[in-house]
């Protein structure tokens, strides 16, 4: 239904969006100027949907994207076969090896 609302409405509406999915990000909250930096970032959030098991990212190395779980998201962090971490709505995962590549 979003894609026949108006240009400028559909990127108002989903700019208010991406503000409430940073506002849960709890490594976010907790800088100093939260609100001035969720602001500059919500224009470069883009929302994608990954297939089930579909690979989305390689541990270790560098990243040039920060992953937001959305609401019904889930991440299955693993090695071979041996899941060691699930992540859910409002996890984060990237945000190292963004930062890393940053530096």
């Amino acid at each position: 239904m979003i894609e026949f609302l108006p240009k400028e409405l559909k990127k108002d509406l989903q700019s208010l969006l991406n503000y409430q999915t940073i506002s849960k990000i709890d490594f976010l909250k907790e800088t100093i100027k939260f609100k001035l930096f969720a602001k500059l970032l919500v224009d470069f959030i883009h929302n994608e949907q990954f297939n089930p098991y579909e690979k989305i990212f390689e541990n270790r190395g560098p990243s040039d994207k920060i992953f937001f779980i959305g609401s019904k998201g889930r991440v299955l962090l693993h090695e071979g076969e041996i899941v060691f971490k699930t992540l859910y709505e409002s996890s984060t995962f990237g945000e190292i090896g963004f930062f890393n590549l940053c530096t």
